[in-house]
């Protein structure tokens, strides 16, 4: 009676690896969101897109604007989104001349890009 009550427990336990075994061997094949970001569905790497005149003009303003918030918060934190919400406002209040030179290297840098490939 033991001996059946110890094979029953072999054969349970050696069920229970197997699933474990098989678990580990889903989870390696499985890859994340970080090592598939920027790579396309065959696995190749995608090119980066050239920034538009907007990001140039964020990109350049940005700590500026930073500051400006944290000077009217009186020193307290601002939140990302207070900043980029700031510099929109502030490209979409300027002329298209002054934004003409954004846009132009912007254009610029989508032609190198593009040369480069």
């Amino acid at each position: 009676m033991r001996v059946d009550e110890l094979e029953k427990l072999v054969i349970t336990l050696n069920d229970k690896i197997e699933q474990l075994e098989s678990n580990t061997s889903k989870k390696e094949k499985t890859t994340t969101k970080k090592e598939t970001k920027g790579l396309k569905k065959d696995g190749t790497p995608r090119k980066k897109r050239a920034p538009c005149g907007y990001m140039l003009f964020s990109n350049e303003n940005r700590v500026q604007v930073r500051e400006e918030l944290i000077k009217e918060a009186d020193g307290e934190k601002v939140p990302p989104g207070a900043v980029v919400k700031k510099l929109a406002e502030l490209w979409n209040s300027l002329d298209d001349d002054k934004k003409e030179p954004y846009n132009t290297r912007a254009k610029e840098m989508a032609n190198e890009s593009e040369e480069e490939e």
